[in-house]
């Protein structure tokens, strides 16, 4: 797989655009995407940076047999209420110094070439999407969980404050070798049907921790099925046994899709963050059709405001700036989007504990 974007060609010489880099970073295939990979949180442009929920009671819903000699059923108007989100921006700089790419060796197949200012702006375009990419994922995870978070562990919304909802959670008592655990499944799943109104899914998924997934897999009453669903992955994949690739644990127990997730984020300032908790997990329901999106707004740029050759769903806009006397190239990276979670009734927080 190559991971150069930008090439020395006729077509482009330096200086680059906008354009050229945004188009450049948004091509590198993504390393954090897990979650649009499942088809979490689709890209839905947007003109501004402010997003209108509506929230509509009663505005879809079965309608009752009528006498063909009798008057028609009438369309109720909405009853609305809306809730305002505003898209964050996030911004990084990254600079790349004449002095540091001047009469410097790197070693590339056995052999030592100098280093090129476009061979340094595509490294520095790579790490750009990675953290973007790890960004986004986190943003998108803690989502689920109902509250967004950025880089530094901030707090950007509460979802269920913001809806007026009550976080539902389920305790499965995994310490309990007498817990009926079939029968939390089945709590979970109908607080997530008792709450789907006009919404509509196809099945039931969890992202749990290490320590969550270990102790439901171990408990008396789960080990024989987690044993059985062994088994039967390793006859029906046998291939995936010796790829040596990695994946994270996966049990359909109770109706439940339970996922393990031990991702550790490295956070803004140094430190390190579980995306789920020890001993917690989140359930939400899967194949929803108007329930999760990541707003997309306009970049903070007057330049690619309604400009050709930028895409309403790029999610990552680059710009450059030239340091003064040309001692260096600084190239500063901006996301604009909000994965947004509008039925937070339909989430609910897993635990491992008693109460």
């Amino acid at each position: 797989m190559t991971t150069t974007v930008i090439t020395d060609t006729p077509e482009i010489v330096l200086p680059f655009t906008g354009v050229h880099y945004t188009n450049a970073i948004n091509q590198l295939p993504s390393q954090f995407g897990q979650m649009a990979a499942e088809g979490m949180f689709p890209v839905e442009p947007m003109a501004s940076a402010l997003v209108e929920v509506d929230i509509s009671a009663g505005v879809i819903s079965a309608l009752p047999v009528t006498d063909p000699e009798a008057p028609s059923t009438f369309s109720r108007k909405n009853t609305e209420e809306a809730r305002y989100f505003r898209v964050p921006n996030i911004s990084h700089l990254h600079t790349l110094k004449a002095a540091d790419i001047r009469g410097i060796l790197e070693k590339a197949a056995r052999s030592a070439n100098p280093k090129t200012l476009i061979g340094e702006t595509n490294k520095e375009l790579i790490k750009l999407r990675r953290k973007a990419d790890i960004t986004l994922e986190l943003m998108r995870t803690s989502a689920l969980k109902g509250v967004v978070v950025d880089g530094a562990g901030t707090e950007i919304y509460n979802f269920f404050t913001a809806f007026g909802v009550t976080k539902k959670v389920v305790y499965f008592d995994l310490g309990t070798t007498t817990t009926k655990v079939l029968d939390k499944c089945q709590e979970v799943i109908g607080h997530i049907e008792d709450n789907l109104s006009d919404e509509t899914m196809t099945n039931v998924a969890a992202k749990v921790s290490t320590q969550f997934f270990n102790k439901l897999i171990g408990h008396a009453k789960v080990e024989p099925y987690w044993l059985n669903w062994q088994a039967a992955s390793a006859l029906a994949n046998p291939a995936t046994i010796m790829d040596g690739q990695y994946r994270p644990r996966i049990f359909t127990f109770g109706n439940i899709t339970f996922v393990e997730n031990s991702a550790n984020v490295p956070m803004w300032g140094g430190s390190s963050s579980r995306i789920i908790t020890a001993g917690l997990g989140h359930a939400y329901p899967v194949g929803t059709g108007d329930t999760h999106y990541t707003y997309a707004a306009p970049p903070v740029d007057i330049r690619a405001l309604n400009a050709p050759g930028s895409s309403d769903t790029d999610l990552l806009h680059v710009t450059d700036k030239y340091l003064d006397h040309g001692a260096g190239l600084e190239l500063k990276g901006q996301m604009n989007c909000l994965p947004l979670w509008r039925r937070p009734a339909l989430l609910v927080e897993l635990s491992d504990a008693a109460s």
